[in-house]
């Protein structure tokens, strides 16, 4: 630890600056400690979150347990923010591989109800994929009132023609939206040793049309 300089590179191209601003201390309930809790992308130096680091509890009395540990929205916001600067997260959704029950078809004819011009411009029933991509994510918070925790994301979505059903390499971007300030708040429950998540609320702040190739979209 000591060879380490507070600082430990917990991911591939991530740093975590652990530093202690203060003295540990030793008391009746033992040791205690805090540390930053900075994450930041390797080589580019320290960049603090858009929060300011909360006084922390170091022990809690009225819990009975013997290990106890805090996490802040500090660190959970550069831990956010930096995954994604060293880590691209996106997912997509083929159109072949959605089941003919589901009850939207992903092809020019089926989405031309949400995006009027789609087939007009495309033709009929080729295929659409999805992409996904996590651009921002971030706003954590809890509240110990009802035992929620939340956090905020923005995400692209791109609808993808394929231009040409022989070649799946060939496709157009006929879509591109962008899901803003995506927020959920929800609980974790906690079973044995199972953990689980009950998803309390979704709000969506706005829905921004970034391009398409068939004239004006009104989501």
């Amino acid at each position: 630890m000591a060879k380490e300089n507070g600082y430990t590179e917990l991911y591939r191209g991530m740093d975590l600056d652990w530093s202690l601003p203060v003295a540990p201390t030793v008391d009746a309930q033992g040791l205690g400690f805090a540390i930053k809790g900075l994450f930041f992308k390797k080589d580019e130096g320290e960049i603090e979150p858009p929060v300011e680091a909360p006084d922390m509890p170091v022990h809690d009395l009225s819990s009975p347990a013997e290990f106890q540990a805090f996490i802040s929205n500090y660190l959970l916001d550069s831990l956010g923010s930096t995954f994604l600067q060293v880590h691209t997260f996106d997912y997509w959704t083929y159109s072949k591989l959605v089941p003919d029950s589901f009850p939207i078809k992903m092809t020019t004819s089926g989405l031309d109800e949400f995006f009027p011009g789609l087939e007009a411009h495309y033709g009929k029933d080729l295929p659409v994929d999805a992409q996904y991509i996590l651009e921002r994510v971030g706003d954590f918070n809890s509240r110990e009132n009802d035992q929620t925790m939340g956090f905020s994301g923005t995400v692209g979505v791109k609808f993808w023609v394929e231009t040409d059903p022989q070649d799946e390499t060939k496709r157009d971007l006929a879509v591109h939206i962008t899901a803003d300030r995506l927020a959920f708040l929800f609980n974790l429950m906690i079973n044995g040793n199972l953990l689980s998540m009950n998803i309390r609320s979704v709000k969506l702040a706005d829905i921004k049309v970034e391009s398409t190739t068939f004239g004006n979209l009104d989501l």
